[in-house]
């Protein structure tokens, strides 16, 4: 956007925006105003390196804003899949050592054990 007073006062009641003599910047998540040119992700390599960074850390900072207000559902989705595989496992460890198996060396077989003998 150019640096002009329509766009500076937009800009001034946005969460981002980087004002510069040249241009202003605005990340925003809303429609972007008639004035405006969206940045797309083939422009990234245009931008300068100051603009580029600006750019992922609003990207970060709205990635953790959304983060915070889900986390009590994430929790809760981790906890339980976390408890599911811990579930599958034991469950999983279960059969392999109740299964008798041959053990290499001595032809003896062992059930339930996690020891093997020396072989």
């Amino acid at each position: 956007m150019a640096a002009d007073r329509e766009t500076m006062d937009f800009a001034i009641k946005e969460r981002f925006s980087r004002i510069t003599p040249q241009y202003i910047l605005v990340y925003t998540t809303k429609q972007p105003p008639q004035f405006s040119v969206a940045i797309t992700p083939e422009d990234m390599n245009r931008l300068r390196e100051g603009d580029r960074q600006w750019i992922t850390d609003c990207l970060l900072a709205e990635a953790a804003a959304l983060l915070k207000a889900r986390e009590p559902e994430l929790l809760t989705t981790l906890s339980t899949r976390v408890t599911a595989l811990e579930q599958a496992l034991r469950q999983e460890a279960a059969s392999a050592w109740s299964v008798p198996r041959s053990v290499p060396g001595d032809g003896s077989l062992v059930q339930g054990t996690r020891e093997l003998s020396p072989g």
